[in-house]
C-alpha cells in the first residue's frame, strides 16, 4: 500500500510538474504578449503625442492664418474707402477742370470780341482823326493835343501820316459800325 500511494504520489507529483511547466510556459507566453502589448501601447502612445504636436501645430497655423487673413479683410476693406475717396475726388476735380475749361473758353470769347471791338474803336479814331486833318490840313500850332487825351501821345510825321497810296477820301470810307460779336 505504501508502494501505491507512492506511485500515485509520484503520478500526481509528475501531474503537477507538468502543470507547473505548462502554467509556466503560458505565463511566459502571456509575459510575451504583455510585453508586445506594452510595446504597442508605447508606440501608440508616441503616435499620439506626435499627432498630437502636429495637431497643435495646424491649430497653430490656422489661427496665425485666420488672424492674417482678418488682418488682410481690414486692409482691403481700408483701401475700398480710401479708393472710394479718392475716387470721389477724382470725379470733383473733373468736374471743376471741365468748368474752368468752360469758363476759360467763354473768356477767350469774350478777349476776342473785346479786342475787336478796340481794335474797331481805334480804326474809328485813326479815321477820324485822319478825316479831321484832312479837311482841315495840319497846324501845329491849330492843334492842341490836350483836346483828345487817346491822340494827345501821337506825333504826326508830316506828309506820311496818310501812309502811301492813301488819301483823305479813303479814310473817311471805312464802316461806321462795330465789329458782330461771338
Amino acid at each position: 500500500m505504501a508502494e501505491e500511494n507512492n506511485s500515485q504520489l509520484r503520478a500526481l507529483l509528475g501531474q503537477q510538474e507538468n502543470l507547473g511547466r505548462q502554467q509556466a510556459s503560458d505565463l511566459n507566453k502571456a509575459n510575451d504578449i504583455i510585453r508586445k502589448m506594452q510595446d504597442e501601447l508605447k508606440a501608440l502612445k508616441h503616435r499620439a503625442r506626435s499627432a498630437e504636436a502636429s495637431l497643435k501645430q495646424q491649430e497653430k497655423l490656422l489661427r496665425d492664418s485666420q488672424l492674417s487673413n482678418d488682418s488682410c479683410r481690414t486692409e482691403l476693406q481700408e483701401l475700398r474707402t480710401q479708393l472710394a475717396e479718392k475716387t470721389r475726388l477724382l470725379v470733383e476735380v473733373e468736374t471743376e477742370k471741365a468748368k474752368a475749361a468752360s469758363e476759360l473758353d467763354e473768356a477767350r470769347k469774350m478777349n476776342e470780341a473785346n479786342e475787336k471791338v478796340i481794335e474797331w474803336l481805334h480804326h474809328q479814331i485813326n479815321d477820324e482823326s485822319l478825316e479831321l486833318i484832312a479837311t482841315r490840313g495840319y497846324n501845329e500850332k491849330q492843334y492842341n493835343k490836350q483836346d483828345s487825351p487817346i491822340l494827345g501821345d501821337l506825333h504826326f510825321p508830316g506828309d506820311d501820316w496818310l501812309g502811301k497810296g492813301r488819301s483823305a477820301a479813303a479814310v473817311g470810307s471805312s464802316s461806321t459800325s462795330p465789329p458782330d460779336f461771338v
